[in-house]
This record gives C-alpha cells, sequence and structure tokens, in this order.
C-alpha cells in the first residue's frame, strides 16, 4: 500500500494511495484545528479603557469594506453616552444629564390611569405646555384644576424615559388648586437632600433624546386617579460632540494636528481636547473646570 505524507507545522497528514483513506489520529488532529479556528475572532473583542466609555464594535469586513472604521473599537469620554451607529461617521458622545424633579419619586413603568367615573378632579390648565431646558437650568410648570375634592400628589408620565414622577400635593395648594412643577436638568444626580430622603426623584436621559413628552394626572386621597392631561413636554439641550476618530484610541482633536509647532520659540507639550478626543495613548488628565481632556504631545 503506497502512502502519501502531506507536511503541517503542527504534524503530519497521511493519506493512503489505495484507499485515499485519511489515517483516523490525524482524521481528528485536523478537525480539532477547523473547530479552534473557527471560534477565533467570534464576539465584541472592544475592552473596556479607562477614562472612556465603550461605543462598541464595528464589524464591518476590513478587506471589502470602504469603511474607514471597520474592523476597530470606538470609544466616547468618561461620563457620556454613544449615540449614532458604530459604524457611521456621525456616531456622538453626550454628555449623561439626569432630569429632576426635587421631592418627588421617579417610578420606572407606566402611571397608574383613572377607571370608571373618577372623584378626583381632571387638570384643568398646565402652563407652560412646554418648556426649553440646558443643563442647570431649572423650568417650572404650573398645573390647575377645579378645587373639589383632597389631592394628594400629582404623577407625571414621561414617554421617554419609561416611568412617571410622583410628586406629594400638601393640603395647602389641594386647597388652592394649583402646584408647581419644577424641573432641572444636572450632569449629576442629586443626593438625598434633593429627593424624599433615599428615594431616587432622578432620571438619566436615554441617549439621543431631545425632547420629551408626557401627561400629568392628579391622585385622590384614595388612591383614586383623576383623568390626565397630555400634550406637556420639553426640549433637553444636551452637550454633545463628534467622535470623529477610527481607531481604537477614539477621536481624535483637531488642534493635535499642529500640537508640536512652537510658539515664540517654546515648543508645545500638551494641548486640551474635547472629551474623549485625545489622540490614542496621550490622555493624561481632565480639566473639571472647562470639561476638557488634558492631552500630552508626545513630541
Amino acid at each position: 500500500m503506497g502512502v502519501a505524507v502531506l507536511g503541517s507545522p503542527h504534524g503530519r497528514l497521511v493519506i493512503s494511495r489505495t484507499t485515499g483513506r485519511l489515517s483516523m489520529r490525524y482524521l481528528a488532529f485536523l478537525l480539532l484545528g477547523v473547530v479552534s479556528a473557527s471560534s477565533v475572532g467570534c464576539g465584541n473583542p472592544c475592552g473596556d479603557e479607562a477614562g472612556k466609555t465603550t461605543c462598541g464594535y464595528c464589524d464591518k469586513d476590513v478587506a471589502t469594506s470602504s469603511n474607514s472604521h471597520a474592523g476597530k473599537c470606538r470609544y466616547c469620554g468618561a461620563n457620556t453616552n454613544c449615540s449614532g451607529d458604530v459604524c457611521g461617521d456621525a456616531l456622538m458622545c453626550e454628555s449623561k444629564v439626569s432630569l429632576y424633579v426635587p421631592k418627588s419619586t421617579f417610578h420606572d413603568g407606566s402611571a397608574p390611569k383613572t377607571s370608571g367615573a373618577s372623584t378626583v378632579p381632571p387638570v384643568t390648565q398646565v402652563t407652560p405646555l412646554v418648556n426649553s431646558m440646558t443643563v442647570g437650568s431649572t423650568v417650572h410648570w404650573t398645573v390647575h384644576w377645579n378645587v373639589n375634592i383632597t389631592v394628594t400628589a400629582l404623577l407625571f408620565e414621561v414617554t421617554q424615559f419609561n416611568g412617571y414622577y410622583e410628586l406629594p400635593v400638601t393640603a395647602d395648594e389641594s386647597n388652592t388648586g394649583t402646584l408647581d412643577v419644577p424641573m432641572a436638568e444636572a450632569d449629576a444626580a442629586p443626593g438625598e437632600t434633593g429627593c424624599l430622603g433615599t428615594m431616587t426623584c432622578w432620571k438619566e436621559a436615554p441617549a439621543g433624546t431631545t425632547t420629551a413628552d408626557g401627561t400629568m394626572a392628579l391622585v385622590g386621597a384614595g388612591g383614586d386617579v383623576g383623568q390626565s392631561m397630555g400634550g406637556i413636554g420639553f426640549n433637553l439641550d444636551i452637550p454633545s460632540y463628534s467622535q470623529s476618530g477610527s481607531t481604537g484610541g477614539g477621536s481624535s482633536c483637531a488642534a493635535a494636528a499642529t500640537c508640536c509647532t512652537t510658539s515664540g520659540g517654546i515648543q508645545v507639550v500638551g494641548i486640551t481636547c474635547p472629551v474623549g478626543s485625545c489622540p490614542n495613548g496621550t490622555r493624561t488628565g481632565y480639566d473639571a473646570a472647562y470639561n476638557v481632556d488634558q492631552c500630552s504631545c508626545g513630541c
């Protein structure tokens, strides 16, 4: 019986010339190699990096795709959300902001609704219907209802938040039929003093949210809910910047292109860039006063 021997870096493949059958031990070795090779590269290869938010991995084929982000991990700065297509040039890095109603409690899920003939008065007026917000600002809605029964709470449901704020109504507010509903936008969640003890009165705005709409309804002493009023909302101005880089190091800062030039004979050794956009491996710190990253020039 003739035998052909095919060499390989890991062993030899033996085939019988007369039967064409593979030697069983090499067949097993070959199959093991195929299985092992098939598992390489599976899943998301992007690891978390200090001071960055992982947006994800662009899984387009590097060999066949003209996309400059193909086969690369993309990151935003710390305390930001990634918004958009991880393979797209329009991927944005948005600052995380929290919306909170002081002294309220935020609940996940749909707010209780009126059932049957409720004895609780409906909301008759809300002014203004729409507010515009920026980080650090507080807006107010004034809610009115006809005084004919005790009101103990107001429910403010926000569609985009998949939940609602429950704000207690005092006896004086119930008797006057008027309630001030404040809402603040901040880059950090309030502490216990801003809520009811340890209860949560805030909700982080989902990435990509620029507008929100909701309804308000009143709750009576027995827990009965009155007819809600819709068309109430607010516009959000969330600081963001483009994740314009295409490498595993995250975004690129335009100033980095001339980072090593001299000014008056003094060589520049450091620059500041938008959060998360220092060239790969050059981030040295964060300047909280100006909300920028500090980067070394590496000249």
